[in-house]
């Protein structure tokens, strides 16, 4: 789980109070305590105060309200400084409760009160920030486009942290679209603009996060114990610089190093550095992830029952904060485990190996999509420069140019696309064997070694295959679970638990399995006959469910058997 965490290290002060205190009791303090105070005074307490609104108080519009007054007295002494800061601390709070909607609404307002302050260490901190919002918000597009328009203006000015946080932003993207190597680069390119700033900001330490994260999950553990050692260096001297302890930053390192040592088998180092992550920990969404580490610990100790049980309880708080990403490893882990405990070893790896190849297929669209925002990029760039250096004599001259270079960037995004569909095409084509060994696998399992949730999927797929159900277009589960002769809540768990989808999903997978062996086999069968017959019912659903999964057309599809089928 990564929540926005970058507005905690931009302030100085620490409570470490505030977590011996009950709620109430500290508030009404540092509410008496600011009472009490003029001046320079008053505003040092309303900074303090603010840090434990910012960890400590769950209703945001209560952190709104006194954050106001926060700002009303900072304009009342004329400190611009401070008024800016508690603007940054807003967008973090906002952040923070996963609140980016809100944070990216009030941005393009505070940056513009910032630069015209002249505020820019706090600007490029706030736009950090911003673009933080925007890709957690899984809004790709709008934070590749702000990253490079804050690297345009860092680099106008030699603003190292604009610049910075502009790396940091597109290592972001491109790990999230799990091209790692670009990732790498940029997060590389942070850590190394940082470390020559005389003044580091929370980037320093969270691009190392995302690097060791990056490296660990390519098992490169020699390449990650040494950039663990790095890391940990960078954390000491950013608190060193800060004067305070950073304990998100310090959670992060211990929970890395327990992942170090679990992959390296060294089981009792790993839950001790669960316990010191525990420890440090300043908010409990973190104790989420020491949860699901530790039931990783038991599996190793092949304690399947004490495993599950802190499976079960790390899967509740990360649905709680909505980490579906997470919840999906976990629910995995656990299907991992019940087989282990059941002895079944050989089911698992398999349908593993299918997940993993739809989140690949699926991701595949968003990658031509980056490349494509890349190019537009460049275009617009190189037409921007000529812009700015034609004259009226070399008008004509530029003009064709700009149709030679647009005919250019036309003609390469057409081969780019025939690559991307021969390139969709060979992945559909694996994916659809993998489904099919898996399907024989499972019907070809002994019966003693099947749970009952995968004896009811067996039954299921024999229908399926026998009978092919799916290709009638009213087909629902209580029909399924009169032909498997057990009753609906059953059914559905068996499909949850054997292929992770829902019924209907795996309904249309089947329809969809059959259309490509339609398209396949039957060249000359109009597209609405391939519709009606995979039990779609007409065209339209079975375009949109096509498009969706494949990321190609029916036609296009179509095209390329052909020309496979030619050669």
């Amino acid at each position: 789980m990564k929540a926005v965490l970058l507005s905690l290290l931009f302030l100085t002060p620490c409570l470490a109070a505030a977590q011996d205190a009950g709620f109430e009791q500290q508030k009404d303090s540092l509410l008496s305590v600011i009472a009490q105070t003029q001046g320079d005074e008053k505003l040092k307490n309303y900074r303090q105060f603010q840090i434990w609104l910012f960890h400590y108080e769950p209703d945001m519009d209560s952190v709104c309200k006194y954050y106001d007054e926060y700002i009303k007295e900072a304009r009342k002494q004329g400190n611009t400084k401070d008024e800016g800061m508690v603007y940054v601390n807003l967008l973090g709070a906002y952040c923070n409760r996963g609140l980016f909607d809100k944070a990216i609404a009030q941005s393009d307002e505070i940056l513009q009160f910032l630069s015209s302050s002249d505020l820019w260490e706090y600007y490029y901190q706030a736009y950090s920030i911003v673009l933080e919002a925007c890709f957690f918000n899984n809004q790709y597009q709008k934070t590749l486009d702000a990253a490079n328009e804050l690297y345009r203006q860092a680099k106008e000015q030699n603003h190292a942290n604009g610049i910075s946080a502009a790396f940091y932003t597109m290592g972001l993207v491109y790990n999230k679209t799990e091209r790692t190597q670009e990732a790498e680069q940029y997060f590389k390119k942070c850590i190394e603009t940082q470390e020559r700033m005389e003044k580091k900001t929370a980037l320093w330490t969270q691009a190392y996060y995302y690097l060791f994260e990056i490296i660990e999950g390519q098992k490169r553990y020699s390449e990650a114990g040494k950039l663990l050692a790095e890391w940990e260096k960078a954390v000491k001297s950013y608190e060193i610089q800060e004067d305070l302890e950073n304990a998100v930053a310090r959670n992060e390192l211990y929970t890395a190093k327990v992942r170090l040592y679990l992959n390296e088998g060294e089981l009792d180092k790993a839950e001790l550095y669960c316990d010191s992550a525990e420890i440090t920990s300043p908010d409990n969404s973190l104790l989420a992830n020491t949860t699901f580490l530790r039931a990783l610990i038991m599996e190793k100790r092949k304690d399947y029952t004490q495993a599950i049980e802190l499976l079960d309880i790390a899967c509740q708080l990360f649905t709680t904060y909505e980490e579906w990403g997470v919840v999906i490893e976990i629910l995995s882990a656990k299907s991992r485990v019940l087989l282990a405990k059941d002895g079944n070893t050989e089911v698992y790896p398999l349908f593993e190996t299918i997940l993993a190849r739809k989140d690949s297929l699926k991701n595949l669209d968003f990658h031509a999509q980056l490349d494509d925002l890349r190019i537009e990029y460049e275009v617009d760039r190189h037409i921007a420069e000529k812009e700015r250096t034609r004259n009226y004599l070399l008008f004509a001259l530029a003009g064709c140019g700009i149709l030679a270079l647009a005919l250019g960037v036309w003609i390469y995004y057409t081969r780019l696309v025939r690559r991307k569909n021969r390139s969709l095409y060979l992945r559909i084509q694996e994916l659809t064997h993998i489904e099919k060994t898996a399907e024989e696998q499972l019907l070809q399992a002994p019966e003693e070694n099947l749970s009952r949730e995968m004896q009811i999927f067996r039954r299921l797929s024999q229908c399926m295959q026998n009978e092919k159900l799916f290709t009638n277009p009213v087909l629902n589960r209580k029909m399924l679970a009169a032909h498997t002769n057990t009753n609906e809540a059953y059914l559905a768990d068996a499909i949850r638990r054997a292929t992770g989808e829902t019924v209907s999903a795996y309904i249309s997978g089947l329809r969809l399995q059959y259309a490509l062996k339609l398209l396949d086999e039957h060249p000359g069968m109009t597209l609405d006959a391939v519709a009606i017959d995979s039990g779609h019912g007409s065209y339209s659903p079975f375009f949109r469910s096509f498009t969706k999964k494949y990321g190609i057309t029916p036609s296009e599809y179509r095209k390329m058997s052909g020309t496979k089928n030619n050669n």
